[in-house]
């Protein structure tokens, strides 16, 4: 198999969540959110924030990337975590294992705590939107 056909196989097995919702947030946001914690350090020393700025279905992602990237077309994939795990790339193996801990492992994050550090934090949605061009041009390379 080519190149491009391989990148196109990984790219077509997209996330693997098995229904479960996932906490996403970008890393600017996330930085932004963190200077909050530093500016008010005594209210926040010894608390563990766990930030996000949703808590979303794959098939929400794959909904948002298919009305902002159209005529292209997301879709959640129906492979299993431990079978994404066993996929012929460096990497699977963790990639599978952190759908696995965000699927049952019930990662402690707040997206109202993380909007109240940093107001500004954006959901997929927006953040879709912010980087449209620079999504489309990733995905029209071949």
């Amino acid at each position: 198999m080519n190149k491009q056909g391989s990148n196109k196989r990984r790219a077509d097995q997209g996330w693997t969540m098995e229904g479960a919702p996932m906490q996403g947030i970008a890393v600017p946001d996330a930085g932004f959110a963190i200077r909050g914690i530093f500016k008010n350090r005594a209210e926040w020393l010894g608390r563990t924030v766990g930030l996000c700025a949703e808590n979303i279905t794959i098939q929400e992602h794959a909904d948002i990337l298919s009305k902002h990237l159209a005529p292209k077309v997301f879709k959640p994939t129906k492979m299993t975590s431990d079978a994404f795990s066993k996929l012929p790339f460096p990497g699977a193996k963790h990639l599978g294992d952190m759908f696995k801990f965000y699927r049952v492992g019930n990662p402690d994050r707040s997206a109202e705590l993380t909007r109240q550090l940093y107001p500004g934090t954006r959901g997929l949605d927006q953040w879709v939107v912010d980087n449209k061009e620079a999504l489309l041009n990733v995905l029209d390379k071949k």
